[in-house]
């Protein structure tokens, strides 16, 4: 009957069931409840002050600068951000950090240039890896504040 292991050997025919019943994978367990409660739900984690702090003046570092670079709105070039944020000795590091942060929070939109033939040294040197892909257009996400409008003051 179909060599090792259980799949091909057949459920036995028990009194008051049909062969067709017999077939069929036995359901006691499927009828009982989970014995093992779900997960309790996770608070976020709290962020200590400090670091609230640091991440409040990178928004506003980088939205000035993208307000700067482009008043309507529009998309900019990562390579003229960094340009800025070298200017003001932050590392490249920190920068990726701090750009992919804003990423996750939908405060930035960071995209890959369509046309990559029209991409210099420059912008494959100054672009950032999200998602597997090398990305060169930021933009300051059109619906949300500014930091300006959000900020609290320092504790």
């Amino acid at each position: 009957m179909g060599g090792r292991g259980s799949a091909g050997r057949a459920h036995a025919v028990t009194a008051g069931s049909t062969p067709l019943q017999a077939l069929q994978p036995p359901t006691e367990q499927a009828d009982q409840p989970d014995p093992t409660p779900p997960p309790p739900e996770k608070a976020p984690d709290p962020v200590d002050p400090r670091t609230a702090a640091v991440n409040r003046r990178w928004d506003k570092a980088v939205h000035d600068v993208l307000t700067d670079l482009v008043p309507r709105g529009d998309w900019a070039d990562l390579v003229d951000l960094r340009a800025a944020l070298d200017a003001r000795g932050v590392s490249r590091d920190a920068q990726d950090a701090h750009l992919k942060r804003l990423s996750r929070e939908g405060a930035l939109h960071i995209v890959p240039e369509s046309n990559r033939k029209v991409l210099t040294e420059a912008d494959h040197a100054a672009s950032i890896r999200i998602g597997g892909e090398e990305n060169n257009l930021v933009m300051w996400n059109p619906t949300r504040p500014g930091p300006e409008a959000t900020a609290r003051p320092d504790p």
